[in-house]
């Protein structure tokens, strides 16, 4: 949440359309690398789990 903040902050002050642009360009890559981060994250729970439950 506090990056889409942040994001909002940033592009709406950007003095040329282009500028505009590559602030956007800027912040969807970096949610695209944490929601990867965070995929990985989960997938690495779920197998964390799996393996307890097996040794148990």
């Amino acid at each position: 949440m506090a990056s889409l903040v942040r994001l909002a902050e940033l592009t709406w002050r950007a003095p040329t359309a282009d500028a505009f642009r590559r602030n956007i360009a800027v912040r969807v890559r970096e949610l695209r690398e944490l929601a990867a981060r965070e995929d990985a994250v989960a997938d690495l729970l779920d197998r964390v789990a799996t393996e307890s439950a097996r040794a148990a």
